[in-house]
């Protein structure tokens, strides 16, 4: 009974505005031109959302119209200073690092008010800034924001490390299947090669790569632990454009007929590995209800089924490794 993995996504791509409200620009550059040098992008309230041992999920507030922006920086580093500077320990998170960033709003219309840094030290305090260039190169800026990464997680239930999952894989093989190239860590990943109904007309096709009927025991972790737990998996995209609002989902307990999951995840198509680590604390209930975020009871000990969905462009290339729950 597979019933309950039928799930898809589909896009459409809106011109859409950040928030009407009224917010303080912190700072803008002059133009050159000697005209009104006030961004027409501006950004504020930046607030730390949750984090991990190696990552840490920041969000923001936005105005402005799609028309005039022209991408978001993120600044990260261990002081304030290196921050506001950009020196010594600031790495600068853009659309190279984050794709994103490049965007007001995601294909399907919704606004862009939050992104990812990281890998970071665990236990390690960081300090971010957020930058919005408008179209003009005007900038304006964030407040300064701070978050600590948690301790080093010390229990692992392996979902995909080299032997393939009990129970299914689909798409079925050789669409999906493991292999020998390029693995993330180990001798084996699984990979996916996408072939779209449009082909090569540059428009991704959503897919599901899934695997079902785990039965594996979720039974060593306890309520206090599962406050910290989290998904762990990398993923490696070679394609012609970034798989933007990608999900991640997990069945749990018995019945294991509906998921939990995370949908704000954006896949580079650099062809490079990313590590991602998602807290399961905050994946909600499927379909689309995110007040009902996933409890310690739900799990029932028992985990049944991963998905990781993307829009991948017709001929890339997806690999996955390394997939694990950890707490």
């Amino acid at each position: 009974m597979r019933t309950f993995f039928a799930i898809f996504a589909s896009g459409l791509l809106f011109s859409f505005a950040c928030s009407l409200d009224l917010t303080v620009i912190d700072h803008w550059l002059p133009d050159a031109g000697g005209e009104d040098a006030r961004p027409a992008i501006s950004v504020s309230a930046l607030t730390p959302l949750w984090s991990t041992e190696k990552f840490i999920r920041w969000g923001w507030t936005c105005t402005g119209q799609a028309v005039d922006f022209g991408r978001f920086e993120l600044v990260v580093g261990t002081s304030a200073q290196d921050v506001q500077t950009r020196s010594g320990s600031a790495v600068v998170h853009g659309p190279a690092l984050n794709p994103e960033l490049g965007l007001m709003s995601m294909p399907d219309g919704q606004p862009i008010v939050a992104t990812s840094s990281g890998p970071h030290l665990h236990s390690t305090t960081y300090f971010a800034q957020l930058q919005a260039i408008d179209s003009r190169g005007r900038i304006s800026k964030s407040n300064v924001a701070t978050a600590t990464t948690t301790a080093v997680l010390l229990s692992r239930l392996p979902i995909f490390r080299e032997d393939a999952p009990a129970g299914w894989a689909e798409p079925r093989a050789p669409a999906f299947q493991r292999t020998l190239t390029n693995p993330y860590q180990g001798q084996w990943a699984y990979e996916y090669n996408s072939t779209c109904p449009s082909g090569n007309s540059g428009s991704p096709c959503w897919m599901n790569l899934q695997w079902g009927q785990l039965g594996l025991s979720l039974g060593d972790m306890n309520r206090d632990q599962f406050e910290g737990s989290l998904m762990e998996f990398a993923v490696s995209y070679s394609g012609t454009q970034a798989s933007y609002w990608s999900e991640v989902h997990l069945f749990v307990g018995l019945d294991a007929q509906h998921s939990h999951y995370y949908s704000v995840l954006t896949f580079p198509s650099d062809g490079q590995y990313h590590l991602y680590q998602i807290p399961l604390r905050v994946m909600g209930e499927f379909p689309y209800q995110e007040g009902l975020l996933l409890q310690f009871a739900d799990l029932g000990n028992s985990l049944q089924g991963v998905i990781i969905g993307g829009g991948w462009t017709h001929g890339g290339v997806v690999r996955v490794d390394e997939i694990s729950i950890r707490w």
